[in-house]
């Protein structure tokens, strides 16, 4: 337990923040974007081989550690384009669930800025490559990630041989084991970076380099197998680029909002004390200052149990100190607080 207890911390802590940006922002806010915010992943730390593709020699890879990151489950669907930007520039039609596609990296960076607009602070971004094939990975070092070859990949990728031609709604296949989706197939997906080579060695955060062309990865629908490996890239004109098989898929650092509704699975002594309505409509620092008072309370709680029988002096203590802090959480958060 103590090898993953900073994990835990780090998961906890920006999910959080992390859960989703809406809940705080009322009818300024379309509610199709909570979804946004609902479904980014936590994705851990760790350091991995990037670009290494087994039985390869061309291409020998290499080491880059990863910062903990958010990265949406799916890509960014026509319903949620469409929901921000007004517009669906979509070539495909007949499902709101499709991923939009047809969209420059310009148009993504105009989408983010809008999206971060409405949060006021900056927390959405394209993913870097590093953070994209990483993620795509999900703790394995198959070009194909859990598929573990091509004769598996119509488990989790629309790609040339499954899709009709089309793309498909996300969410549809298998999922990595970090609970994405459609990483492999699809739409080829923008990442931040300008293309370039890498250098040789370990790297630590692993930004593109050399500026040229913006990088997409993850394949399309019209894609063959070979180019829905984690470690296949392509790289267009970041202005004038969109094709019927590009799209992309939302990373974040955080922070933002927490959703009740999500909070109160982790910490559910909120649902005895806060009012879902009041707790979304507070900010992201009361929020946070919040789940820990109230965590605290409940420690001081099952202390003053757990001393009840034997020790009742330091029971009667413990009581003292959980009645001053639902004192102090009253008068700061009365307003929200339902006893």
């Amino acid at each position: 337990m103590k090898r993953y207890f900073p994990f835990i911390l780090v998961v906890c802590a920006l999910s959080i923040c992390l859960d989703t940006i809406a809940s705080a922002r009322g009818e300024d806010y379309p509610e199709v974007l909570r979804e946004i915010a609902a479904n980014m992943v936590p994705i851990p730390r760790g350091t991995y081989m990037m670009w290494a593709t087994p039985g390869s020699h061309d291409k020998p890879g290499h080491w880059v550690s990863v910062e903990p990151f958010f990265l949406g489950k799916y890509e960014v669907t026509q319903k949620q384009y469409q929901a921000l930007m007004s517009i669906n520039p979509g070539h495909f039609g007949g499902d709101p669930d499709l991923p939009v596609e047809q969209v420059s990296w310009d148009d993504c960076q105009e989408f983010i800025e809008k999206l971060n607009a409405l949060e006021r602070q900056e927390v959405y971004r394209l993913p870097t490559e590093a953070e994209w094939e990483y993620a795509c990975l999900g703790g394995s070092s198959n070009p194909y990630g859990f598929c573990d070859n091509d004769d598996k990949l119509s488990q989790c990728s629309w790609f040339d041989e499954n899709s009709g031609k089309r793309t498909h709604a996300v969410g549809r296949l298998k999922s990595n084991p970090w609970g994405l989706y459609d990483l492999h197939g699809n739409v080829w997906e923008w990442c931040q970076d300008w293309h370039g080579e890498h250098p040789p060695g370990e790297v630590t955060g692993a930004k593109g380099i050399a500026p040229a062309f913006r990088v997409l990865r993850g394949g399309g629908y019209d894609s063959p197998a070979g180019d829905c490996r984690s470690q296949a890239r392509r790289s267009y004109s970041p202005a004038k680029v969109r094709h019927k098989n590009v799209g992309f898929r939302l990373a974040a650092t955080g922070p933002v909002r927490a959703i009740y509704a999500k909070v109160v699975q982790d910490h559910p002594e909120l649902r005895e004390m806060v009012a879902e309505s009041g707790f979304n409509d507070l900010s992201i620092k009361e929020q946070q200052d919040l789940i820990h008072m109230v965590d605290t309370y409940e420690r001081l709680l099952s202390k003053a149990k757990d001393y009840g029988g034997e020790y009742p002096a330091i029971s009667r203590t413990y009581l003292v100190r959980a009645e001053s802090l639902r004192q102090q959480i009253k008068a700061r958060f009365g307003h929200v607080v339902t006893q």
